[in-house]
């Protein structure tokens, strides 16, 4: 039965020149769903959604508010590395569950 791992991060300055890599403790991630509920302003941030299947064909590849993005959220085992600007607003909180084994 797959595990479900949760945690969140909030950006710092360091993160938007050193992207940040997540470590979810699990061997390998199969789907991972980021959220940023509320934005600075107190807008709605967004969802961005990948899986292991999305990230064979295109290493990096997630969607976002359901568009396609082709790089910037590249999962490696266990880990997910968050290089795309939709991650790094500073002062941002965002919430995460990757789901895997």
């Amino acid at each position: 039965m797959p595990a479900i791992v949760t945690g969140k991060f909030t950006v710092v300055m360091m993160d938007t020149t050193n992207p940040r890599t997540i470590n979810t403790g699990m061997t390998n991630i199969r789907a991972l769903q980021i959220v940023n509920p509320i934005t600075a302003a107190g807008e709605f941030g967004g969802v961005a959604y990948t899986t292991d299947q999305l990230q064979s064909d295109t290493p990096g590849a997630f969607l976002y508010n359901g568009a396609y993005q082709a790089i910037g959220l590249p999962i490696v085992g266990g880990t997910f590395t968050l290089n795309h600007r939709a991650f790094q607003q500073v002062g941002q909180t965002y919430y995460w569950e990757a789901r895997g084994d």
